[in-house]
């Protein structure tokens, strides 16, 4: 803003131009921030700005590829790439978000031999899909971010595992032998279930579950999750656990 105030003091000089590179849109909450809420901010700018060039938007593919996040071979890339849509990160938000992600995550969720345990479709499932959320959410909303690890909202991975083929296919051992997503035929006596419900599930037995004082240990399908799913997972996410690699 007072940069604004101080140039339009050379307006009046024909052999001077200037060019801005802004983004107009939070300018203008810039503008009533400084004059006030009532304030017309649009017709502010328009004593700057004689005209106005609109940028296209950035060619992803390339910007991934740059960043080694085009790789349509491995679920927790295409996961990655689900929580930058969904969070609408910007380009340098994308940047640091994958990099993040990728020295957390990055040697568990592409080594299978990781999950060769008891509770290892829980682990695999929850670095795969819940880690990148938490990253994701803690780049995005600190509030949004605090309100998922404590069991208070879980939106931010509902959105990021709408329904695509992705998720369908990585949800499928959530599912008890009568329970499908799909009804094949009229014929087919499995329950109908969504997504959405077992992703609740997942969701409720990683952070609202009482493990001292209920179950030790929730089933949902094939996978079973303990105390220490969520405690990894979160350590994972850290950056603090034994798999981190910030080389």
């Amino acid at each position: 803003m007072q940069l604004l105030e101080r140039i339009k003091h050379y307006f009046e000089c024909e052999d001077i131009v200037f060019v801005f590179s802004v983004n107009l849109h939070e300018l203008q909450y810039t503008i009533k921030h400084y004059y006030g809420d009532e304030f017309d901010a649009s017709k502010y700018m328009d004593r700057f700005f004689d005209m106005s060039i609109a940028l296209p938007p950035a060619e992803l593919r390339g910007f991934y590829q740059k960043i080694g996040l085009e790789n349509g071979t491995w679920v927790f890339e295409s996961i990655c790439k689900r929580v930058v849509d969904v969070f609408h990160f910007e380009l340098r938000e994308t940047a640091r978000f994958y990099s993040l992600a990728k020295a957390a995550a990055f040697k568990p969720s592409h080594d299978n031999r990781t999950f060769l345990f008891s509770d290892g479709k829980a682990l695999q499932f929850s670095i795969l899909c819940v880690v990148p959320v938490i990253i994701g959410l803690r780049i995005s909303s600190h509030s949004d971010y605090e309100a998922f690890i404590h069991g208070k909202d879980p939106d931010p991975l509902l959105r990021v595992m709408n329904s695509n083929e992705i998720a369908i296919a990585l949800c499928e051992f959530l599912l008890n032998k009568d329970e499908t997503y799909n009804l094949n035929n009229n014929n087919d006596a499995r329950k109908l279930v969504t997504l959405e419900d077992k992703l609740t599930q997942v969701y409720e037995a990683l952070f609202n579950h009482d493990y001292e004082n209920n179950p030790s240990t929730v089933c949902i399908g094939d996978t079973t999750f303990d105390k220490g799913t969520r405690k990894e997972i979160l350590r994972i996410a850290s950056g603090f656990s034994q798999y981190a690699d910030f080389s």
